[in-house]
Order: C-alpha cells, then sequence, then structure tokens
C-alpha cells in the first residue's frame, strides 16, 4: 500500500485532514507503514506511534489578553480606536447612568455630613432625575447660587470629609521649624584694608600729639630754670 493512502485512510480513521497525518521518517517504520494492507493494521501503526498526527495550529490569545488588560486601565479607548457611531463603545444609557449616580453619591453624602439645608434634598434628587446639572461640579454650583450649603465646600471635600484636616497637617509638618537666619554677607578685602590704615594713622597722630605734649614740658622746665 502506498503512504499517501495510508494516510489517507488514517485521516478517514482519526477523523482529520490529510495535512496533520505524519509518517515516521525512519526507514524501518516507513517500510513497515507501506506493508500494511487493512484498516486494523494502520490502527497497529497509530497505536505503535509510526502513524502520528500534528497539534491543531490555534490562534494565540497572548496579544488578546495584553490588550485586555491594557483597557481594564482605561488605555488604548483614544479616538483612533473606536470603531463605529458616537455610542458604540459606550452608550447613550450607561452615559446618563454614570452621570446620575456620581450626581446622586455626591448629593447623598452631602445629606449625611449635614451640608444641605432643610427640605432641600428631594428637591435636588428629583432635579437630579430630571436631567437639570451637566456635571457635579455644575450642580455644586447651581448650590451655592441658591444658598442650599451650609457652607461652601469642593467635591474632593464632599468625597473625602478629611481631606482638608490632611491637607492642612500635611503643610504645617512641611514648615521649617527654624527658619534659616538671612547669612551675613562677608565684608570686602577692600573695606578691611582701609579701615586698618585708618587705624593705623589715628594711632601714629596720637603719638605725635604725645611726642608733642612732652616736647612742650621739657620747653616750659627750661623756661623756668
Amino acid at each position: 500500500m502506498s503512504l499517501t493512502t495510508v494516510k489517507r485512510i488514517a485521516s478517514d480513521l482519526l477523523g482529520i485532514g490529510e495535512s496533520r497525518i505524519r509518517i515516521s521518517p525512519e526507514p524501518e517504520q516507513t517500510k513497515r507503514a507501506a506493508e500494511a494492507l487493512t484498516r486494523d493494521d494502520i490502527r497497529g501503526l497509530i497505536d505503535e506511534g509510526i502513524v502520528y498526527t500534528l497539534p491543531t495550529q490555534g490562534v494565540s490569545r497572548g496579544r488578546a489578553r495584553h490588550r485586555h488588560l491594557q483597557q481594564k486601565k482605561g488605555r488604548q479607548r483614544g479616538h483612533g480606536t473606536h470603531k463605529g457611531e458616537k455610542y458604540s463603545i459606550v452608550s447613550k444609557k450607561q452615559h446618563w447612568m454614570q452621570k446620575v449616580r456620581s450626581q446622586r453619591s455626591i448629593l447623598f453624602r452631602l445629606k449625611e455630613q449635614g451640608l444641605l439645608a432643610d427640605g432641600i434634598y428631594r428637591i435636588a434628587y428629583l432635579m437630579i432625575k430630571g436631567a437639570a446639572f451637566k456635571s457635579k461640579g455644575a450642580m455644586l454650583v447651581h448650590f451655592k447660587e441658591k444658598k442650599w450649603l451650609t457652607r461652601d465646600i469642593t467635591a474632593a471635600e464632599i468625597q473625602n470629609p478629611l481631606a482638608a484636616e490632611h491637607a492642612a497637617k500635611k503643610a504645617k509638618l512641611e514648615k521649617p521649624r527654624n527658619p534659616a537666619k538671612p547669612k551675613q554677607t562677608a565684608k570686602k578685602p577692600k573695606e578691611a584694608g582701609a579701615k586698618k590704615e585708618h587705624a593705623h594713622v589715628k594711632k601714629e597722630a596720637e603719638e605725635e600729639k604725645k611726642h608733642a605734649k612732652k616736647d612742650e614740658a621739657k620747653h616750659e622746665e627750661k623756661h623756668k630754670k
């Protein structure tokens, strides 16, 4: 039996394509494959490993896994990556849900921290439902204009009430305890030299005065004699 026929029958027995069937290249085993006469003989060759199959060649998932990981981080989502219409990646409903949930979370925190005036929570909640505010910032600006807040506050302070305290403590720690004194500039060598010369001249003048007084005293003694 020709080796081509052996491959065809083996592929039929294994249920795969002929391109994946291989016969061992060793002369003795190739001779045994050519001597096969029946399907049972070929089954025996498959069991012995003389006739074997190549593994299936699949598509690697490595690149897809890496891309999925990057997208989970928020990357690879720019305009060049978008395919389709405006809302093909994030639908209108998902946009709406994200916006409304973020605004409601801020409103709930304001209520929890006692920063809302009386009776305002329900009014603001219904306004959020009616898409009255474009964003969290716009909502807070509206609250400040209407004087619905007991005190001025930012979105960051609402989400983390201790943020202001932490910032103040951090600024206090960063301040130097003993501020460095301004360095005194060294005297210029010319000025120091000038002062030395002035002191020397002064000393000479004093010595001359002393000598003059001594001469006067001697002259007076001579005159008395």
